[in-house]
């Protein structure tokens, strides 16, 4: 209920980050790995400011890359994260001769070059809605028996409980009933005055 009570009182983004407690650390490589999920579409060989089209790295929004070297302000190295496939489509995919496993590498417009090119074409703010070009996210292998979290946040009387339920009842092995826990609000608080 605390939680509630602070989320009542902000105004704007409210950002949540669920970080889950590993037993297993992690490599140092795997903390400087960067992830990001792409919010627009790109295709090198309609961009007349890439250096060399070829050398370019096509994707469509939404999609998860591997940023693999930042040092150049305006063209970013990256590779697309491919997820694990289920059989029918690997299948399908082997039978058209597709290389699963294989990486391409690729140039990418940076998020710097992103923003001057909306600010040298004009596009204001409210055409584009969120100029956002990348945003970071986060590896996350769940251990067997361990489940991703889905949060569901809003003011009360909004169908978060029958949301809940309605997803339970649609797949039942992919989606459970969250443990319920009490918060002690003294550490909630001492938390949020850090």
């Amino acid at each position: 209920m605390q939680v509630i009570r602070m989320l009542t009182t902000k105004s704007g983004d409210v950002k949540l980050k669920l970080t889950p407690s590993l037993t297993a650390t992690r490599t140092e490589k795997e903390l400087n790995q960067v992830y990001v999920r792409t919010m627009f579409s790109y295709s090198p060989t309609s961009d007349p400011l890439i250096p060399c089209p070829e050398a370019g790295l096509s994707f469509l929004k939404g999609e998860i890359l591997q940023l693999t070297n930042l040092d150049d302000p305006n063209w970013w190295q990256a590779v697309k994260v491919e997820f694990a496939l289920n059989r029918s489509v690997r299948a399908l995919l082997n039978s058209t001769g597709s290389q699963l496993g294989v990486r391409r590498a690729g140039l990418i417009p940076s998020k710097g070059l992103k923003e001057w090119r909306n600010h040298y074409r004009g596009v204001m703010d409210k055409e584009l809605g969120d100029s956002i070009s990348y945003e970071e996210v986060e590896r996350y292998f769940p251990e067997r028996g361990l489940y991703r979290p889905i949060v569901l946040v809003g003011p009360s009387g909004v169908g978060k409980t029958e949301l809940m339920h309605q997803l339970i009842r649609t797949d039942p092995d992919h989606f459970r009933e969250p443990i319920r826990s009490k918060i002690n609000a003294s550490v909630v608080q001492a938390t949020t005055l850090q």
